[in-house]
């Protein structure tokens, strides 16, 4: 901009000598003679100013896209971190729910192996391990002894028949569904159980599932 007047000033400072010297010729000229002269003067400076114009533009049409470009990196990073964000309180809800009812499981089926034990496992899950109560009879279904014992613990008590195995059925029909509104709500996040590191939620309703199936 600096630039465009000081060399429109420049140039009528031209003009200005030029009409100096030559004052009486131009004022001698004809009509048609006169805006020729006007248009020969005016049209450089009319030309160069829309060159400016032009460049003007292109920079702050060049400013806009990089601040869009900006904008849109922050609505990303922020979309993002409520993602984040979401998929925690989803992770959380389900975590206490799921972990709820697999503690009904356990202590129905009789699979801790004391009330000592049951408290230790719910003191660390309050502490922030989510997955302790999980891996708990994840562990157990691991082991060849553990096992054959948990899945006659399970079929016993379900075989029972009384309010103990009502209550254990409506808890494995509770987990069962909640493990597939997990899914379904990660999914729509774009997420898988595996990539939120609760994948253990899910492999204990496909293990209920199979002993259930086997009672």
């Amino acid at each position: 901009m600096t630039i465009g007047i000081a060399a429109t000033v420049l140039w009528f400072g031209f003009l200005a000598v030029y009409l100096g010297y030559n004052l009486r010729d131009v004022a001698g000229l004809e009509p048609d003679a006169f805006g020729d002269f006007l248009a020969g003067w005016f049209a450089p400076p009319a030309f160069f100013w829309l060159m400016i114009t032009v460049w003007l533009q292109r920079e702050e049409l060049a400013a806009q896209r990089e601040e869009l470009a900006r904008s849109t990196s922050v609505l990303e990073a922020q979309a993002k971190a409520s993602q984040v964000d979401l998929l925690f309180g989803i992770d959380e809800f389900y975590a206490q729910r799921l972990s709820y009812h697999l503690d009904h499981i356990l202590t129905s089926s009789g699979l801790y192996d004391s009330d000592a034990q049951r408290d230790r496992t719910w003191d660390l899950f309050s502490r922030g391990n989510r997955l302790i109560i999980a891996r708990h009879l994840l562990n157990m279904l691991k082991q060849p002894g553990d096992e054959a014992e948990a899945k006659q613990a399970f079929q016993d008590t379900l075989a029972r028949g009384d309010q103990t195995a009502n209550n254990l059925s409506h808890s494995l029909a509770t987990y069962a569904r909640l493990v597939e509104d997990y899914k379904r709500k990660i999914a729509a996040l774009g997420e898988q159980p595996e990539e939120t590191g609760f994948s253990e939620f899910v492999d204990i309703a496909d293990q209920l599932e199979a002993m259930q199936a086997a009672k």
